[in-house]
């Protein structure tokens, strides 16, 4: 944003520009002019953004901003559901409803992180979220961040076949027993149940269950049950004990609305051995959830890399992958120059 204000679209169509593009194997970057969508309300010469991953560990992100001598406000944001957080050098941490950690660490000392309360976005649908935005002013401004994902939770096993599948209302199943258990020789993907149990097509309450082992190994860890996608109400029970949903939004348009990936916490439920799961819910579309279902463990966060910026553009980051030297448009054709895992790295542009 530019002194509190998105991003401008002039009258007439307007295009950014591809600047640089290149990848290696652990090294992937590409970076975009986009100054003509501030023109000419801002006189903004220059606006660009370069966006680095390295192997699968962390972003490196910075915009370069020059503008024609007039100082301005910029603010870089984002949108964040789930629990957010500021630590220690203006860090904001990201814990998201999926069990998805992320960090932003601003690597311009003169950055200085806001949190604000909105309403949700980029929709209603998926309740309130987090605005997190770090201001700076000037007339020739460098915005870089590190991006630090981790996943909370690591699959053990998968749990994507083998479910039997019944269809009666919630509380009929009840009644009957269904959250202890299904049995029966047909066994289904989950990803079939909701057709399985539907009539005629039609969408239906859906129950579908199975069994699972946990190593007594893991005894004292904490369990997570992943759904790549699941139906707005859908139901957990383990072991015949009903856990909360997580990722289900606060209020619904209509029934059977598919919302976001559902990661929930069963900690409490497990036990070493044998496990049943049993999910319930009313089909969206012939099903119940989409993608993967697996059974997690959860995933010991590393260290947050250090990193020192030696210059302009460049940057040395260490972490436990190792040490990384990053270079930015160094000379030439070369986009990123430096070491990446120890290894000498340039990209040249075509």
């Amino acid at each position: 944003m530019v002194n509190g204000e998105g991003q401008y679209s002039p009258p007439e169509s307007t295009e950014g520009r591809l600047v640089q593009f290149g990848t290696l194997p652990n090294l992937k970057l590409v970076s975009a002019e986009v100054a003509n969508f501030y023109r000419p309300r801002y006189p903004v010469d220059s606006m660009v953004r370069s966006s680095i991953l390295v192997r699968d560990d962390y972003f490196l992100v910075t915009d370069t901003i020059r503008t024609s001598g007039q100082p301005l406000h910029f603010d870089w944001q984002v949108f964040a559901r789930g629990t957010v957080s500021v630590g220690d050098r203006q860090t904001v941490n990201i814990a998201t409803p999926e069990n998805v950690d992320l960090d932003i660490l601003p690597l311009n000392p003169a950055a200085t992180a806001t949190l604000t309360d909105v309403p949700g976005f980029p929709k209603d649908l998926e309740g309130r979220s987090t605005r997190i935005r770090y201001g700076v002013d000037g007339s020739n401004v460098s915005l870089p961040f590190l991006l630090v994902p981790h996943r909370q939770a690591r699959a053990i096993a998968d749990l994507a076949d083998g479910w039997c599948v019944a269809s009666t209302s919630k509380e009929d199943g009840l009644r009957s027993g269904l959250e202890r258990g299904l049995s029966g020789p047909d066994r289904k993907p989950v990803s079939e149940a909701g057709v399985a149990g539907a009539k005629d097509g039609a969408d239906a309450w859906v129950w579908a269950g199975r069994s699972f082992k946990v190593s007594p190994r893991y005894a004292g860890r904490r369990f997570f049950l992943n759904f790549g996608s699941a139906v707005h109400d859908l139901n957990i029970w383990v072991n015949g004990r009903r856990v909360p949903v997580s990722g289900q939004p606060e209020k619904v348009e209509y029934p059977g609305f598919w919302y976001l990936p559902s990661v929930s916490e069963i900690t409490a439920a497990v036990q070493p051995g044998d496990n049943v799961l049993v999910i319930a819910g009313q089909t969206c579309q012939g099903k119940l959830v989409n993608g993967d279902a697996e059974l997690m463990l959860e995933n010991p966060k590393p260290a947050m890399p250090s990193v020192e910026v030696a210059g302009p553009d460049h940057y040395v980051i260490n972490g436990v992958f190792g040490r990384d030297e990053l270079i930015l448009n160094p000379s030439g054709r070369e986009l990123v120059a430096g070491q990446v895992s120890g290894r000498a790295a340039a990209v040249l542009v075509s």
